[in-house]
């Protein structure tokens, strides 16, 4: 899983899940061993739910080609929902910066305020 880059402490299941809820972008999730602040990637959430889309088409697709009931539609939607929710924090990915930023840009920005 995912560990802070302080003090190597490994992101719980339940640290990942809070952090990935948060309506904030980017994503801040605080160590809760050292209070480093963490983001969620936001190129892997958006991965994430790229994939989320193209498995509700193919169910979509499934249900046009082999005319299967309504019923068993919303019950792939629903499963696929729960897994959703499920693996959202075991994918998340937690950076040390919000990927707004460039590294480079900031550790020039930084060397021009020590100078």
């Amino acid at each position: 899983m995912n560990r802070c880059s302080n003090c190597k402490y490994e992101y719980r299941y339940e640290d990942m899940f809070t952090a990935s809820w948060k309506l904030k972008t980017p994503a801040p999730a605080p160590c809760p061993k050292c209070g480093i602040m963490h983001y969620i990637s936001s190129h892997r959430m958006m991965k994430i739910y790229m994939s989320a889309i193209v498995i509700n088409l193919l169910i979509m697709l499934c249900v046009n080609l082999f005319h299967i009931h309504s019923l068993v539609l919303l019950t792939l939607y629903i499963l696929s929902l729960i897994l959703f929710v499920i693996y959202i924090p075991i994918l998340n990915k937690v950076t040390e910066f919000p990927e707004s930023f460039n590294k480079a840009r900031l550790h020039s920005i930084n060397e021009q305020e020590r100078q």
